[in-house]
């Protein structure tokens, strides 16, 4: 599950950003986002907040930022050609944020912020006093710039919790720090899903020389995601090949039991939600009677409103499929972790042509009036009316990829 990207991560990158984008004067969306490692979404809606930052009665004090046709407009706002009046504690703070900040994907050393804290440490006499360092693990400039150029990279990753060794190939979509680690977003050859991998864990990176088509992805925080008001504390038994979820979801605990398995506590949005990620962890994790979700034993609860008896020689022509609501949203669920296997099966272009085979999709019926039913639902089905031709017309299934219409 991820959430909103930090507020102070948020506020860190502009502090970099907007320094750069003055000095440039205009610069792309696309450009901008690649640099700063964000998504081109997230990036124009952090820039829409500061153009509306200034000082009273905010009608020319403004920050001087427009966005047209993708490309952004910086000018010199005037209230920042004035002189800063700081107490030593607001110049001690703000020569704080700006060291964190130059940790950040984008800053420049050399570049306008750094020359700016420069000019701040001497004012304050402040060089020998503070230092902000956040470790910088062997690998982050290379996985930075093969995120910025879109680059696969080949890696060896360690998974402390199993010391197990794995090589993966990464499309790397953003890179990001949070509570003292730098991460990587990435779609991960291995799973075939996204994933988000701690590149001090890296222990070897070699870029492909193969491109792949960014995309946006939301940048998880675990103190947003444990903080959480409405959500669900869940406590789930994982199998030692489910414990990819430690890795990808925040969680609030782990336990690791002698038979190798792990007591997972985690909190989440709802029902449907758990019941997605245990259909993906299939029988690689259970939870407690008491909350066990619907649709890991699915029968119990729509039985009473599927047909009872199979198909007879004869049949009349379909009609609408009405099924139960909640195995309409078992399909939907199975469905969405489906989709997103196949379109990585479709992206991977080498494999494809190596013969690798599409997923698939089964659902298992108890009879075949039952096995019509979802079959017109999933797929579509014959009507009463004709084409011209005579051939009947089909209505369209509710799921895109299986629609026959």
């Amino acid at each position: 599950m991820s959430g909103p990207q930090a507020t102070a991560d948020r506020l860190r990158r502009l502090l970099v950003m907007l320094p750069w984008l003055m000095e440039r004067g205009e610069a792309s969306v696309a450009e901008t986002a690649s640099r700063f490692g964000v998504g081109e979404k997230q990036l124009i809606a952090d820039l829409e907040k500061a153009s509306l930052c200034g000082l009273p009665p905010y009608v020319d004090e403004m920050i001087d930022l427009f966005i047209e046709d993708g490309v952004i407009h910086m000018g010199v706002p005037r209230l920042f050609t004035r002189p800063l009046r700081l107490t030593s504690a607001e110049g001690f703070s703000l020569l704080a944020a700006g060291r964190a900040a130059m940790a950040m994907p984008g800053a420049e050393p050399g570049g306008p912020l750094d020359r700016a804290l420069v000019k701040l440490e001497k004012t304050l006499g402040a060089a020998p006093n503070v230092a902000i360092d956040l470790e910088r693990p062997p690998f982050l400039d290379l996985v930075r710039a093969a995120t910025e150029q879109r680059e696969y990279l080949a890696v060896t990753y360690y998974t402390a919790r199993r010391d197990e060794r794995t090589e993966r190939v990464l499309a790397p979509h953003a890179v990001f720090a949070s509570q003292g680690d730098w991460y990587v977003i990435a779609d991960d050859s291995l799973s075939g899903e996204e994933r988000r991998f701690r590149i001090d864990r890296i222990e070897a990176c070699l870029p492909q020389g193969r491109h792949f088509e960014h995309r946006d992805v939301s940048q998880p925080d675990a103190l947003w995601f444990a903080s959480s008001v409405g959500m669900t504390p869940v406590t789930l038994r994982v199998q030692p090949a489910g414990l990819w979820i430690t890795s990808r979801y925040p969680v609030q605990a782990v336990r690791t039991q002698p038979d190798g398995a792990a007591e997972v506590d985690l909190l989440v949005s709802g029902e449907p939600w758990l019941e997605r990620l245990l259909l993906r962890l299939a029988d690689n994790a259970m939870v407690g009677p008491d909350g066990y979700p619907k649709y890991r034993n699915l029968w119990v609860h729509i039985r009473d409103g599927l047909p009872k008896k199979g198909r007879g020689g004869s049949e009349a022509v379909s009609t609408v499929p009405v099924l139960p609501q909640e195995l309409q949203g078992a399909l939907e669920s199975l469905y969405a972790h489906y989709r997103t296997q196949f379109e990585s099966w479709e992206a991977y272009e080498e494999g494809r042509a190596n013969g690798s085979t599409p997923p698939v999709f089964i659902v298992v019926c108890n009879n075949t009036s039952v096995s019509k039913l979802v079959f017109d639902y999933v797929a579509g089905r014959e009507t009463e009316h004709l084409h011209p031709d005579g051939t009947p017309i089909v209505a369209p299934g509710k799921i895109a990829l299986f629609n026959n219409a």
